[in-house]
């Protein structure tokens, strides 16, 4: 049986996912002479260049070809881990950073806005939401299959090796991508420029005479908490002198967490409201940074891998959230500017997060890793308000 296009798009989602050094980045940082603080500052580099690109990658997504802009976004992929293979330090891995951005930059609002263009081209469109649950589910199955294997593969096979891993598996996405069909364009592409910015002012406009920016608030907000704590795991483990082993196990567990959430994400909230689920996000992100605070202060180090696995279940519902709010965001915008909608959303989240990973260089510089949990307490602290004015909606 032939597959489908969708089909073929979550397998390269499921192939980009297998990103072996990211249970590991710090240790690969360190491996080339970089420090803590230089690898929560690249991390914000990637937000600020994500941020940088994020509307633009929209609009070219939108005005031209879906299709090649996706192969774009894998090229640039390859070109991370060739620099990375043949070439090394400072700013050699901030050249692959950068590259690294680009390619999510590119790649995420692309995809979101295929998904549902091809969904409206087959008249589909009521199973947008299992299909979003799905794609990430791929992604998150990815992660959860790198995050084991990456660890064991830098301890036993070397670093070479995996970078030339990760080439030959970009290399099979890129070959993929060949193969699936091209969605329609924007209707404005036949007005030039002008008609892409006429376009681009009613998205916005509509934005913020309705009810939908304060979802793109509240998922920037959120994925922004997510960010800060994925990259508190690697430095937590390594203040308590945990096995490297474990670097990976902790990641599995995390995207193994977030790809079964996120494939029943659906069903979810099919049964309580994006709103209550807002709420339950809310409750454990907090608590886990309280408990990270004591942890920290009182050297309770074997607290930290059972802390961990709480907050690998606060950030796979968070991405439940986020998926409602894909959802809902993508139900109220017109066809043509579907990807730019996305990147309206990506690019808060990517602003968010990277000005939560700046300040967070800052606080570990000057106070160290004590006072990252404080920064986390004060991102969510008025997050409550906003959840109250919500609007109630079950799909």
């Amino acid at each position: 049986m032939k597959p489908t296009n969708l089909t073929l798009l979550n397998i390269t989602i499921f192939l980009k996912s297998q990103s072996y050094l990211l249970p590991v980045m710090l240790l690969f940082y360190i491996q080339n002479g970089l420090t803590t603080a230089e690898f929560f500052f690249f991390q914000g580099i990637v937000c600020f260049v994500e941020l940088l690109f994020g509307l633009p990658s929209g609009w070219l997504a939108d005005y031209f070809s879906k299709k090649t802009i996706l192969l774009l976004s894998y090229i640039i992929l390859f070109l991370r881990y060739a620099l990375w293979l043949f070439f090394g330090g400072y700013w050699i891995i901030l050249a692959g950073e950068i590259c690294y951005a680009l390619y999510k930059s590119l790649f995420q609002s692309t995809a979101e806005g295929y998904i549902y263009q091809y969904l409206c081209e087959n008249n589909e469109q009521k199973s947008n939401l299992s299909k979003y649950s799905y794609f990430n589910a791929a992604a998150s199955f990815g992660s959860a299959l790198s995050a084991v294997l990456g660890a064991l593969l830098f301890k036993e096979i070397g670093i070479t090796i995996v970078l030339i891993v990760q080439l030959c598996i970009v290399s099979l996405g890129i070959l993929l991508l060949c193969f699936i069909k091209p969605v329609r364009k924007a209707e404005y592409k036949k007005q030039g420029i002008h008609g892409s910015f006429v376009s681009f002012k009613k998205l916005a406009q509509k934005l913020k005479n309705s009810n939908l920016k304060l979802y793109i608030i509240l998922s920037g907000i959120f994925a922004a908490t997510t960010s800060l704590l994925l990259n508190t795991f690697q430095p937590l483990m390594h203040l308590g002198n945990v096995s490297v082993l474990f670097f990976g196990g902790i990641y599995f567990l995390n995207h193994i967490t977030r790809a079964f959430i996120g494939l029943y994400t659906y069903k979810i909230l099919g049964l309580i409201s994006l709103k209550k689920l807002g709420f339950i996000s809310y409750v454990i992100n907090i608590s886990v940074f309280f408990v990270m605070y004591l942890i920290i202060k009182n050297d309770f180090n074997f607290l930290i891998l059972p802390l961990l696995i709480i907050a690998c279940l606060g950030i796979a519902i968070q991405l439940c959230f986020n998926i409602g709010i894909l959802s809902v965001l993508q139900e109220h915008t017109e066809i043509g500017t579907r990807a730019t909608m996305a990147s309206f959303n990506n690019t808060f989240i990517r602003a968010a997060s990277g000005l939560i990973l700046v300040l967070n260089t800052y606080f570990v510089q000057n106070f160290g890793l004590l006072y990252e949990p404080v920064l986390g307490i004060l991102l969510l602290g008025g997050t409550i308000v906003l959840l109250k004015n919500m609007p109630s909606r079950k799909n």
